[in-house]
């Protein structure tokens, strides 16, 4: 099974940007969607994929 969901750290592991980066992109509104999950500040798979989609097409 694979996992639905990132943790801030998993997230930031994964698409190589730090802690501060993360926290600052989403003050800006340029971050991922995230989500509350008992407490927890999740971001999910799929909000990770469009966000990288976004920047991937902007580029181009």
């Amino acid at each position: 099974m694979s996992t639905k969901v990132y943790s801030i750290d998993e997230f930031c592991e994964a698409y190589g940007v730090s802690r501060s980066s993360f926290y600052r992109l989403r003050k800006a509104g340029t971050g991922p969607r995230v989500a509350r999950l008992g407490g927890r500040v999740v971001v999910p798979v799929i909000a990770a994929q469009v966000w990288l989609a976004t920047f991937t097409e902007a580029a181009n």
